[in-house]
Formats: structure tokens, C-alpha cells, sequence
């Protein structure tokens, strides 16, 4: 029985915004200083809604997950592909 998927796509939509802070902050290689710029992109506004859409919905990720079907994981594939495209950019 298929559960959906939004929940496991909130928290990856986290996850991205963490590894796209990081990145962008180390494009010329990451010193000391760059970590205060990464905590202040991840407190803004967007970053702590993000944050909190992924924590109201953690408990249902692993039934998500456990019931992906076909279609699901097709979605969730193209999602990320989406995703890790934003990070190259």
C-alpha cells in the first residue's frame, strides 16, 4: 500500500538546502569563517520553515519509504535528479 511521499521529499528538500549552503560557501574552498555564512542561510526565514516541514513529518517517513511503489519511486528519482541539478548550478 502505497503511503505517499511528501513527507521523505520535505526532508530531502532540507537536505539540499543544507548541502546547497555548503556548497555555495565552499566554491573557493571552505575556511573557518564560511560556517557562520552557512548557519546564517540556514536560519533564514525559508531555511527554518523548511526545517520545520521536515521535522513535523519525520515520523512518518519510514512507513513512506517502506511503501514506495513504482510510480513513487520514479517521483522521488525525478526529484532528485532535480535537486542535485540546482546543487551543480
Amino acid at each position: 500500500m502505497a503511503h505517499g511521499i511528501k513527507e521523505l521529499k520535505e526532508a530531502l528538500v532540507y537536505g539540499f538546502a543544507v548541502a546547497g549552503a555548503i556548497l555555495a560557501e565552499g566554491k573557493d574552498g571552505f575556511q573557518p569563517a564560511d560556517l557562520g555564512k552557512v548557519i546564517d542561510k540556514l536560519l533564514s526565514d525559508d531555511s527554518i520553515a523548511q526545517l520545520k516541514a521536515a521535522i513535523e513529518g519525520a515520523s512518518a517517513i519510514q512507513a513512506e519509504i517502506q511503501g514506495v511503489d513504482l510510480w513513487e519511486g520514479i517521483e522521488l528519482g525525478r526529484f532528485v535528479l532535480a535537486e542535485v541539478k540546482k546543487l551543480s548550478v
